[in-house]
């Protein structure tokens, strides 16, 4: 069986100060093609996230609330259940993500997505910052350690 490989790459410029792709996102019980959103991929995120904006517009209703640990401390945050098209084409038909309050994105892609690829940034000759995820993992992870002299 050969395996398919979905790959994804994204220059981000010399200096970039989050990592932000679209991706396409609908509520789980609906057909339609979704909605193209703006997300931020945040390695320190232990579980994805939307936008209370995002959330109200897709009429989601919260499967359950959970505490929510974050710098401004602990709160009571609903959970919702999306299907999310990421750019690279892989697909996850049922992501549970908690609300968030947060501007300029509408997604916050978190470790329980980051984890399911490899991911990696590297730099180009022109010193620009290269996103580069694929699904599945290679099983190849990066090594740098034959560098050291």
């Amino acid at each position: 069986m050969e395996i398919t490989f979905l790959p994804y790459t994204k220059n981000l410029g010399t200096h970039p100060e989050m990592i932000i792709t679209e991706c396409c996102v609908r509520p789980t019980n609906s057909s339609d093609a979704g909605t193209t959103v703006n997300a931020l991929w945040d390695t320190g995120a232990n579980r994805s996230m939307i936008s209370m904006d995002l959330a109200s517009m897709m009429r989601l209703v919260p499967f359950r609330h959970i505490n929510s640990h974050s710098t401004n401390g602990i709160s009571r945050k609903p959970v919702y259940q999306i299907a999310i098209m990421l750019p690279n084409g892989a697909g996850l038909p049922k992501l549970n993500v908690v609300e968030g309050h947060f501007d300029g994105h509408d997604i916050i892609i978190g470790m329980d997505i980051i984890s399911l690829h490899d991911f990696a940034l590297t730099h180009n000759q022109a010193g620009e910052l290269i996103l580069s995820i694929v699904f599945p993992p290679l099983n190849k992870p990066l090594d740098y350690s034959s560098l050291a002299r």
